[in-house]
């Protein structure tokens, strides 16, 4: 799918690796920490690039480091969304599904550090894949870094994205609309968990939004907690049906705490953790308690032992720690009688107060690499 210069242009380059060494993960053997540089804001001088050298721009802002591919992009993004979304559309008119709903085991939770750092938690437990990073520079909102399992595009460590190969490099211009979690330089974060298909029961008053794209809206314009809701609530969220949402969503911000969004009797809910610690996995939260939850899933049950006496956790590490307890090694699903075998593909902590991001691929937790939220303090907000 080709873009207009207008919709998605590139920066230039990632920057280079600063290597560290911090201790407090895993076995106490300190990791080893990967700090990737924060690309430079192209809005900060002259963007534009001219039509025909646009994919020699992304292959300039193209890296591979260690396991991670790195791309940097900035544009207007929903217009890409607007495109993507028409797709889905006629892919629906076509059939019921856009595929068979998939659950796989994912793992979060929300809580404080003792320096009075809000910290996100995230396991994404899936199939076998390769991760992208994308930071993105909405030419009209906040910037942010999110990730993309490229597995959704046919790229797994068998079968791997190749950047020389044209055509999947010209993928990459599609990343903005494929980011399934990030964080925005207002500290606002969002994520997802799968959950059992629910029917989602549409307004007539609002359009639809396909989840993935909600990712992107939420990154882009959401500045509190607050406002994403707000976001979320303007539409009829689906994913893989017209009619059907098979996910549910955790959002944060530095101030406010989080909030889980599900979809019960058709309608979207809201799960409020205010001043308290909030851990999700695949169980609905929606007026459970957290000691059923604990006994009806393991993985929920340990992160809530260590976040649910609401003492602060000492730091971003701690939470590492408690990621790594709940990793899942080849557990099999069976869906509709076939089975989906699932392992633990990243664990990440974001650190919503210092918008920064600690990153472990694979289960590989003597390695992190540290990720920086981008910054656009020159710009003024521009509102939708």
């Amino acid at each position: 799918m080709m873009l207009s210069r207008s919709a998605i242009l590139l920066s230039l380059s990632v920057g280079l690796l600063l290597p560290i060494l911090l201790s407090g993960c895993g076995d106490g053997t300190p990791p080893a920490v990967v700090a990737l540089q924060t690309p430079a804001d192209p809005f900060a001088g002259p963007c534009e690039v001219s039509r025909d050298s646009l994919f020699r721009v992304i292959e300039d802002s193209y890296q591979r480091i260690g396991p991670l591919h790195t791309v940097t992009l900035c544009g207007d993004f929903q217009v890409l969304v607007r495109e993507e979304h028409r797709a889905i559309m006629w892919q629906l008119d076509q059939r019921e599904a856009l595929e068979k709903a998939r659950r796989s085991g994912c793992s979060m939770f929300q809580a404080r550090s003792v320096a009075g750092h809000a910290l996100l938690g995230r396991n994404f437990d899936h199939q076998a894949t390769e991760m992208l990073v994308a930071w993105c520079y909405p030419d009209s909102g906040f910037a942010s870094v999110g990730f993309v399992p490229l597995n959704q595009w046919g790229f797994t460590p068998k079968n791997p994205f190749d950047p020389d190969n044209e055509n999947q490099r010209r993928l990459l211009t599609r990343a903005p609309a494929a980011v399934i979690e990030g964080v925005n330089e207002a500290g606002v974060t969002i994520t997802l968990a799968s959950v059992q298909p629910r029917p989602v029961t549409p307004d007539p008053d609002k359009p639809r939004r396909f989840l993935i794209h909600l990712v992107r809206e939420i990154l882009d314009h959401a500045g509190t907690l607050e406002e994403a809701i707000d976001l979320a609530g303007r539409y009829n969220v689906f994913d893989n049906g017209r009619d059907l949402i098979s996910h549910h969503i955790l959002l944060a911000d530095p101030q406010a705490g989080s909030a889980v969004l599900e979809w019960h009797d058709g309608r979207m809910r809201v799960v409020r953790s205010g001043a308290h610690p909030q851990v999700l996995t695949n169980q609905p939260v929606w007026e459970e308690s957290c000691d059923d939850l604990s006994r009806r899933c393991g993985r929920f049950g340990r992160l809530w032992s260590v976040v649910g006496d609401e003492e602060p956790l000492p730091g971003w590490q701690a939470g590492m720690q408690s990621l790594e307890s709940v990793v899942q090694r080849n557990h099999t699903y069976m869906i509709d009688g076939r089975p989906w075998r699932v392992s633990t593909r990243w664990s990440a902590v974001f650190d919503l107060t210092a918008r920064r991001v600690h990153l472990c691929v694979d289960r590989e937790f003597g390695t992190v690499y540290r990720l920086e939220v981008p910054s656009t303090p020159h710009r003024a907000r521009k509102t939708r």
